[in-house]
Parts: C-alpha cells; structure tokens; sequence
C-alpha cells in the first residue's frame, strides 16, 4: 500500500531543504512500512536530472544483487556497468529500495558493503530499508556526508496535517485527535485523509476497531506482527490493554523479567512503542489491532493487573485499570482507599478517575465524597453543600471507618462555619476531640485536620489566641498538603493579624497562602485567597495591591464559575451587581461595604451598608461584624449610638485590643481611629468629588471619566479603543502601523507619541502605562468588551438562568444592541472587533429567546427572536426560535410563512435550502424512525 493510495500526496518540503542544504553522499532512510520512504525518494529523484533506482525486494543472493545492479546501471549513458558505478558521466543519485532484504543473505550483504565502498564521490547513494542494515556507513563516507533519516523524521508534523485536513483544521482539537491516533504515521494519515473526504471521519475517531480500519490492521499485522517472537507480541498486548503501561504493571502482568527487557529493545527500533522513562505507550492503531478480538482476554489482564496494584496499596493507579475496563464499583472501592489528603494536591489523574466514577458511587465513600466536596466549594450554594454533608452524615453505612467518618464530620464542620454556624460547628468539634481524647498537640494527620479546622473557627469567632495555638499545632502533620497549609496561613492572615491591626504581617500570610494555593491548581481556592488579598489590601489603604488582586480574581471567578464570589469580584472592580443565594457570607459583607463606600448616592450608601451588616450578623464572625456596623454607623447618622454600640459588642467578642480601642475612638468622636484610621478614610472620602473609574464603552464608542463623557479627536478615540481590544500589552510599532499607515516608521511614531500626549491630558497621565512590551490601559480602567466577555464565558457554563443571571445577561445584551459611531466602523483594523461585538450580540439574543421560551414568556422569545432575524436574516437560530414561539401559541400558519420567507431568504442570497432540521420543524420532511 503506497502512502499516497488514497489518492493526496504531500511534498516533502521539509526534508527536501534539509537534503539540499546538508548535500550528504550517504543517504540512509530506515522505517517500517508506510512512512513514505518510496515516496521521498521519488521526490528526491524527480528534482535531479541524473538518477537511478534499483529494487532489491526479495534479493536472492550476491549473484541476483550483481544482475540488479547491472540493470539499473544500464539505463546510464552506454557504457560497461561496473565502469558506469565508479565513474558516472556526471553528478547523479542512485537509491536503493528495500535494502534491508539484503540483510537476510550474507553473501548478498557482503557484495553490498562492496558495492558502497566503491562508491565514487560523484555519486550521491539512497539506502531505503525497513530496518537498520547491520553496516558501518562511516567506512564508506565521513561522518558528516551521511545523513539518516528515521520514522521519527518521516513522520508528518503539524504543518503537513493542516495542508491535508485544511477544511477541518478550525474545529477545536480536531488535528490534535488526528495526530494522536496516528502519530504522524503517513500511510494512517492519509486513509484518515480518505475517511474525512467521505464525511465519516469523527464516527471513526472513536473507534480505532472499526471494520473501515481493516486494511491499515491488515497492514500492521502483515508487516510489522507477523515476524516477532511470539513472547514480545503478547507483552505488546499488554501495553495495548493497559494504558500508558508502566513497568509495574508489567511485573505484575508477567511472571518473568524478560517481557520489560524485550519491550525496551523493541521501543529503540520501532516507532510504534514509546519508551519515556518507566512508561511504555504503543501506537493506538496497533493497539487497536492487538486488542480487537480479545476483549475477554484484555479484561482478565486489567483485572489482574489491577489487583496486584490494591494489594499493594497502590490504589490510584488500581482505580485507572479499573475504570479502564469498566469495573466501576472496584474503581470506586481502590480509590476510596487512597489518602488523597496525604497529597501536595490531588493530581490530575486522581482528578480524572474521580470524575468518571458514578455519583452514587461516590456517595458511598466520604473520602470520595470529602473531594467532590471540596472541588465544587464557592461554586455552588455553600447551605445546599451544608445539607448534602448533612443527610450523608445521617446515613452513614456503620461499617464505616472512624478515619473517614472524620472526614466527613470536619467537612460539616467548615461548612457550617462558611453558612453562619461557627459556634455550632466549634461545640462539635470539640466534642470530638473530648470523645477521642485528642488533647491541644495532635498525634497524626487524622487528629491534625480536626485540630487545624477548630483553629480556623475558633480565629472566625473571635478566638485570636486559641486559634492561633491550634493551627500551629497542626501545621506539622497537614502543611504538607498545599490547600491546608494555604488555608492555615490565610486565616492566620485574614482572621487574626488582620483583626488585631497587623497589617502588614497579614499581607505576608496572605501572599504565602496565595502562593500555596496556586502551586495546587484549584482555581477556586485560588479565587479565595485573591478575595481575601483584595479586601485586606483595601482595608488596609494599598490601592495598588486592591487593584492588582481585584482585576486577578474578577477574571478566575468568571472563567472557572466561581460564583459564590462573584458579587464580591463585582463590587471590588466598581460594578453595581445584587448578590445571590449563592454568594458566600462573608464576602457579601466585604463587597457591600466597599459598594457603600463607592456609591454616590446617599440612601443606596446606607442600604449596602446594612445588607452588609444583616451578611455579617448571619455568619457570626465578630470582626466582620464590628467593621459592618461601623460603616452603617458612619452612613446612617440617625442609628449611630444604636450601630456603634452594635460594633463595640462585636469587637468586645473578638480578642483584640486594637479592635476595641479603635470602636472606642469612633464612639467618642476621636480624631485617631487607630487601627480602623485607613478605614475609616475609606468610608469618610468625599464619594461626591472622588474620581470615578475611567469606563471605555466599545459597544457605544463612548469614553467616560468621572461620570462625565471625554471628548476625543478620532485619532485619541482610535488609539484608546486599540489599547482597549485586550487586556494586553500593545506594541509601539503595531500602534504605529495601525494608526498612520501612510506614514514611514520615523513619522508614526512621532504621531503616536504626540496623540499619546493629548489622551494622557484628557484622561490622566497614569491612565495609559507604558512598559517594555508596549503601552497598556492602567488596571483600574473598566471595558465593557472585557466585561461581556467575561460575563458571556461564565454563562455559557449554565444550562439554564436564575433571576440573577437572567438579569445580567440583559443588561449585557442592551449594551450589545448600541451601534457605534460611524468613524468607528471606518477603521479597517476594528472590524474584526465588530464582528465579534455582533456575534456577542447574536449569542446573547439566541440564550435570552431560548430562556423566555422555556418559561413559557412567548411574546418575549418571539421579539428577540425578530431582532435576531433583523438583524441577520439568513441567521437559522432565530427562524428556528420564532418558529418554535409560533408553534408554542398554536398559530402554525404563522410558523410556515417564517419558514417561507427563511427560505426565498437562502435562495436569494445564499442558493442554498433550509436545513433539515427546521424543515422537520415545519413538517415537512419525515423523521427517520
């Protein structure tokens, strides 16, 4: 089978540089079957004027090799042959295909290595084997003339896959899955080639064993099974059942040692096994093959292999060979065994097994449970979480472990303290430790997670000292894991220097728990220690940090869902947004207040104040609670005496002297607030007079600062709405090239710098920051495109809306509806902006008609629908949503004139029908039964 019999052929410009460059006289291509060899070198051949083939398939002996040789040689200008091999006319290259058959008779061999050390300078020789030939090229050329090309090198790159598959190379992953399953290996790539030509190849990259792959198993059976010892072919089935096959899982698959050491002599020669370290992974084509017909056989293996894992107590990797043959209740069972908490971080293979485990299942097991527990924290109703941990306590199994019904009692507990049950999750702690005879220096890592949970509430509930004490004691036995000791140095930070004034020590803590929880991958612990950071950072006065943190968390909150910060991000980067149920307690406080303190409006001022307030009351943190009632106090002058006796009590339950004396201070009117003076600068600034955000609205082409537009020439507008597309660094030169193209280099620069100049007086000088890269907008600057998009990613996440989001998605889809100016739409360089402001717009419509059709608002699904089709009238989403609205209202005449004029509408612009989908909408065409 030929590497271009599917009927595509690739040049192989690559390696045809390489030749021409290097100008080698020993050419040695080794590779097994169907990696192109025949077909370089008919490239080869075809750019040279003087070339020679000889086939050496099936050489019978020295004499047979004379004969061929003599052949080929004749076909030089006339000459006697051996005269013609040692002193060619002129320059020529002569290949040898199928050398390696050369190898199979001595005689044969020894006249070959003949041949090749006669070989004369001008003579450029080809060797194309299947195998290396057991000769020492070096005898016959220097070193650097001999130039060897393997399967490695033969195989197609990434470039090559985009010439072929160039229709298909925009779907996501599309090239990487082809590249995948055949490993760059020509012959694969090309009927892969011929299955997308047909239309049927995402079908077949799901089944490597479909009967479409016949003749490429066929192919691998013939040529590169067919001559091994029959030892070696069943370690290779191993390596095809097991994946990613490790040298353990061989030991305990084979009883003998010998199947390792052939694996690896086998991975040196053949491209169709990788050995990378301890870790054997066979060419999944191969594998397919090997497995095909004996599945029976591959399951008994997995098991056995898997079994000798549990036993010895490796349990992940006895999970993954569970899963791998579908055993999942055994999967569950050896996973629900592994000390994941022992870990730095679950790793990502504990993270796939568990995510491919059946809910039910997981339930069975708190250690699974714990997990699934902790990766779903802050992103979803933390009460809901509480009651889940709850009804799973009431139901454990009573051959349950002491050891994992901890688990779940420290879960209930941290719960509990998130939803405003400190005190109760504290009294039940310390039952525990007095039922178990746990004293204040835990023994082990089970006695350390309970002590270290306790010291985080006690620190929640005003206990500074204690807290203190109890996670130090723990850190030794949980440190090791990176979202605990993270935890532990948050609330050192966060709960107890912060509210005892030690400002910047709790900025060290915070940093270093930041550090923890990035280092574990887990974005929304992430997310936790940058909300924390934020707060501390604007309580403490640092803008720059508060900036800094809050720009980092509004993005991971809306890229990774996790919502129940969402309203707190919001408020931290000046949007005015509700919370929701969702919203952890805590940081609805947090964000109210500095919403209070950003507001303008007097009345709003004292309602997020309060609503920060009642947050803090529920969750019964005292300190949280102390700085509520003080900004209700200073916003709401009538309820002072009542707020502020409200904030001394909080303070008198939190052990810090600091915190007292500064309530003190405000009580009395003093003019040193003490630890409290940064925050109560906060709430004091003159929000009327103080500078509001600089907001660059791309939807409207609009430029705000202070409140009040900004008035730009076009080319201050252009240059803002550049630095505003992303959130990146630009180029000076890319400014440059953008705005004043007509102009050499040395005049658009000196443009920009001059139209930087002006921008930076209309705006501030600190509003555009340059770096080495480039220029860039100031943090604090505020985008509505960065905003949308944000908002569009995160939804896009939920199949269906709450109130909230509902809301949201709105008011984002107003903005969306603006036109922008017409010199906006002049600039060539912006329309791909435009494009995806109206793709937005367009996606936004589509979610919003879908939600008000499925909750049965027809009259709005039909409006937004109309806008849709307005707007694009070959957009199929919109026709399909107004033909849905009419059908829902029974009004089917209405339903088939949409289609009709859907349809005139293709035709006219497109010359194309109605998809069959929306005709089976319509009924008129039948659904296949």
């Amino acid at each position: 089978m030929e590497a271009n019999a599917a009927g595509f052929e690739i040049r192989r410009n690559f390696l045809l540089d390489r030749l021409e460059r290097v100008q080698p006289k020993i050419v040695a291509v080794s590779a097994p079957p169907g990696f192109g060899k025949s077909t370089l070198a008919r490239q080869l051949l075809a750019s040279k004027p003087n070339a020679t083939v000889c086939d050496l398939a099936d050489v019978a002996d020295e004499a047979d090799l004379g004969q061929r040789l003599i052949a080929a040689l004749a076909a030089e200008p006339a000459r006697p042959a051996l005269e013609a091999w040692k002193d060619p006319v002129t320059d020529s290259i002569f290949v040898f295909e199928n050398a390696d058959h050369v190898a199979r008779n001595e005689a044969a061999l020894e006249f070959f290595s003949r041949v090749l050390s006669q070989r004369p300078d001008r003579r450029v020789v080809v060797i194309c084997s299947r195998e290396t030939l057991p000769l020492h090229l070096t005898r016959y050329a220097p070193p650097h003339e001999i130039l060897t090309l393997r399967a490695d090198d033969l195989a197609f790159d990434r470039s090559e896959l985009l010439s072929l598959f160039g229709p298909y190379a925009d779907r996501p992953g599309f090239l990487a899955r082809i590249m995948q399953i055949s490993q760059g290996w020509p012959i694969a790539v090309f009927l892969l080639r011929r299955f997308a030509s047909e239309g049927r190849i995402d079908t077949l990259l799901e089944n490597l064993a479909d009967v479409a792959f016949k003749e490429i198993h066929d192919y691998l059976a013939d040529e590169v099974l067919a001559t091994l010892d029959p030892k070696l072919h069943e370690a290779l089935f191993v390596c095809a059942c097991i994946p990613h096959t490790s040298i353990a899982d061989l030991q305990a698959a084979f009883a003998e040692e010998g199947a390792v050491h052939a694996l690896v002599e086998f991975a040196k020669q053949s491209p169709f096994l990788t050995h990378t370290g301890e870790v054997f992974v066979l060419h999944p084509l191969l594998g397919a093959l090997l497995v095909e017909h004996r599945q029976t056989q591959r399951e008994v293996i997995l098991a056995r292999v898997a079994g000798a894992h549990s036993r010895a107590k490796h349990y992940l990797r006895a999970a993954e060979l569970h899963l791998a043959h579908g055993d999942q209740e055994s999967a569950a069972h050896a996973l629900g065994q592994y000390e994941v908490i022992r870990d730095h971080t679950p790793s990502p293979e504990y993270a796939r097994a568990l995510a491919s485990l059946d809910r039910a299942l997981i339930e069975e097991y708190p250690r699974l449970w714990g997990i699934t527990g902790m990766l779903r924290m802050f992103c979803m109703d933390m009460q809901e979480l509480l009651e889940e941990s709850e009804s799973r306590w009431l139901t454990l199994s009573p051959t349950v472990t002491p050891t994992e019904r901890s688990y779940l009692l420290i879960f209930r507990a941290v719960m509990r303290g998130y939803t405003g049950g400190i005190e109760e999750a504290i009294a039940m702690l310390e039952e525990y430790l007095r039922e178990n005879h746990i004293g204040a220096q835990p023994k082990d890592y089970v006695e350390g997670y309970v002590v270290y949970v306790l010291g985080l509430l006690r620190a929640r509930a005003g206990r500074l000292g204690q807290g203190e004490r109890d996670m130090t004691a723990a850190l030794p036995h949980v440190g090791v894991t990176d979202i605990v000791g993270s935890g532990a140095l948050l609330s050192l930070g966060a709960d107890i220097a912060r509210a005892r004034g030690e400002f910047a020590v709790a900025r060290q803590f915070v940093d270093r728990a930041l550090e923890g929880s990035r280092r574990s991958g887990l974005m929304n612990f992430v997310a936790l220690d940058l909300a924390e950071a934020c707060f501390g950072a604007w309580f403490a006065g640092d803008d720059g940090a508060f900036v800094k943190y809050g720009v980092e968390l509004d993005e991971i909150v809306h890229t990774n869902a996790v919502r129940g910060l969402a309203y707190f991000a919001a408020a931290a980067r000046g949007r005015h947004e509700e919370p929701t149920n969702i919203d952890m307690l805590k940081f609805i406080a947090c964000g109210s207040i500095i919403a209070a303190a950003n507001s303008n409006d007097a009345r709003e001022t004292v309602r997020y104040a309060r609503a920060a307030l009642a947050a803090a009351q529920k969750l019964g943190s005292p300190f949280v609670e102390c700085l509520s009632a003080v900004a209700v106090a200073t916003y709401d002058e009538p309820a002072f005496e009542e707020t502020i006796a409200i904030a001394a009590r909080a303070a008198a339950r939190c052990e810090s002297p600091a915190l007292q004396s500064a309530v003190r201070a405000i009580a009395e009117g003093l003019a040193d607030f003490g630890m409290l003076d940064k925050y109560m600068g906060r709430l004091h600034r003159d929000r009327f007079e103080r500078a509001l955000p600089l907001e660059v609205q791309l939807t409207a082409g609009v430029v705000r600062s202070a409140g009040r537009e900004v008035p730009l020439s076009e080319r201050e507008l252009a240059l803002l709405v550049a630095l505003s597309l992303r959130r990146e660094n630009v180029p000076r030169a890319r400014l440059a090239d953008l705005l004043w193209p007509e102009l050499d280099e040395y005049s658009a620069r000196n443009a920009l710098s001059v139209c930087l100049h002006r921008l930076r007086a209309h705006l501030g000088s600190d509003r555009v920051v340059r770096s080495k890269d480039g220029y860039a907008l100031h943090d604090d600057v505020r985008v509505d495109l960065w905003e949308i998009d944000r908002t569009m990613t995160a939804l896009r996440s939920r199949t269906s809306l709450d109130d909230a989001e509902r809301a949201q998605l709105s008011s984002v889809y107003e903005k969306l509806r603006n036109k922008r100016p017409e010199r906006m739409l002049s600039w060539d360089w912006f329309e791909a902006t435009e494009r995806h402001l109206r793709g937005l717009r367009l996606e936004a419509a589509h979610r919003l008609a879908a939600d008000a059709l499925s909750n049965g608002n027809i009259r709005r699904a039909l409006e937004l629908a109309e806008e849709m089709i307005g707007y694009d009238p070959c957009d199929e989403a919109g026709r399909e949503l107004a033909i849905k609205a009419h059908l829902r209202r029974d009004d089917r005449a209405a339903a088939m004139r949409q289609y009709r004029q859907y349809r005139e509408t293709l035709l006219a612009e497109l010359q194309c029908e109605p998809s069959e989908a929306i005709k089976q909408l319509v009924g008129l065409t039948q659904t296949r039964a």
